[in-house]
């Protein structure tokens, strides 16, 4: 069996992370801010998210597109969003409390 499953029980965070997915990729620290936990923000101030983000992104080449959204079949209150771009993927693991993110993680994966 998979680990990862559809997020059809999570479609009240979808919203959410549709909002953050674009605040990411298009850098607007605002919006994904009002969506972090107290402990988050302060965990992570704007600046150091925004060195991150950018150290993270400038290897990608060019922004091609949204892939799917899995959840963790463990946890579900884990979410992954793939990104498409010209030379890696973006994965983006989302850890919500309480429709708030917790956690959040940028890496990579290979495209085809």
């Amino acid at each position: 069996s998979t680990k990862l499953q559809t997020v059809s029980q999570n479609s009240d965070l979808i919203e959410i992370i549709s909002e953050c997915n674009h605040a990411i990729v298009s850098g607007n620290t605002d919006l994904l801010y009002k969506h972090l936990s107290g402990t988050m923000k302060e965990y992570m101030p704007p600046s150091a998210y925004e060195k991150m983000r950018d150290d993270t992104i400038k290897p990608l080449g060019s922004y091609c597109g949204f892939e799917q959204l899995e959840t963790d079949r463990t946890y579900p209150n884990v979410l992954y969003q793939y990104v498409r771009y010209e030379h890696l993927g973006l994965k983006i693991r989302y850890v919500f409390i309480n429709r708030k993110i917790h956690g959040l993680w940028l890496g990579y994966y290979a495209v085809s």
